[in-house]
């Protein structure tokens, strides 16, 4: 899938790393909120939700990688119910302190939860509290 110049500086390099890897890592940097960004980040998403809807098989499954997609699983549940959708997670999901101060944070949990199977790289990502 093609992404624009806008794209990959508001989704990739706004949203996704300005934004998501410094929350989740807890790094000194503070993270950088911008509705703009977040709009992108949406955007980015339904467009990679709906190449894999027209890309996968019917009763197919399809593997949904890293903090750049979160919003892909539920996207992709409500244009495809017959998938088997998984995602993987490759960076540490912060703790719930830190996961509180995102705004968009119920909409990053519905994402996540289109999923069937939701794999964390560190068993810290499945505590709640």
């Amino acid at each position: 899938m093609q992404l624009s110049a806008d794209d990959v500086a508001e989704y990739y390099e706004g949203f996704s790393n300005a934004t998501l890897w410094p929350l989740y890592h807890d790094v000194i940097v503070k993270p950088l909120y911008d509705r703009e960004w977040w709009e992108r980040y949406v955007d980015v998403n339904r467009r990679f939700a709906e190449a894999a809807a027209r890309a996968a098989g019917h009763g197919g499954t399809v593997w949904v990688q890293d903090y750049q997609l979160q919003l892909v699983p539920k996207m992709l549940r409500t244009m495809r119910p017959d998938l088997t959708i998984g995602f993987f997670l490759h960076i540490p999901f912060p703790p719930v302190e830190l996961f509180m101060q995102l705004p968009w944070r119920t909409e990053i949990i519905q994402g996540l939860l289109g999923a069937d199977l939701v794999g964390f790289h560190l068993p810290g990502g499945l505590k709640t509290s």
